[in-house]
């Protein structure tokens, strides 16, 4: 019952009352173990993969809860990526939107700021900006705080 534990609660709480997704709780005496699951622990992987991974995917929670400062949507957009639901910023047609300014990612998180293919997504949406599922302009950027940033919009 921690804060982080809390936090990703909410989270949970929130995408369940806007969705018809249902996150259940795994219950490690129960006859019937779940083979394919998301373990959330004081240890493990920084993100989670995209979509569907098959066993045990073990998420440090600190990361899970903890993202870029100044972005309140950090573990929706989490969640959602297990989900396999993408980043806005991650559009096929982003460029269109945003600048991403490769030389202020982190190295080896360059992934995180791909486009997906159009097929991805459904076309008829407008890029959103104000999406809970828009990276930050600080998202994945090591030097920062100096004012830099990685996604600078073209048009507001």
């Amino acid at each position: 019952n921690t804060q982080d534990f809390k936090a990703l609660r909410h989270a949970m709480t929130t995408i369940e009352l806007s969705t018809c997704v249902v996150f259940q709780e795994v219950v490690l005496d129960d006859v019937l173990l779940p083979k394919n699951f998301i373990w959330f622990d004081g240890i493990g992987e920084e993100m989670p993969r995209f979509g569907f991974v098959a066993g045990k995917q073990t998420i440090k929670l600190s990361s899970m809860i903890t993202g870029t400062p100044g972005h309140t949507a950090h573990t929706i957009n989490n969640l959602l990526r297990i989900l396999a639901i993408p980043m806005m910023s991650n559009r096929y047609d982003r460029d269109n939107y945003v600048v991403i300014n490769w030389s202020n990612v982190d190295m080896g998180k360059e992934q995180y700021l791909e486009r997906y293919p159009e097929e991805a997504w459904i076309v008829q949406l407008p890029y959103d900006f104000g999406s809970v599922t828009h990276a930050p302009a600080n998202y994945m950027c090591g030097n920062c705080d100096l004012g830099g940033a990685t996604v600078q919009p073209i048009q507001v």
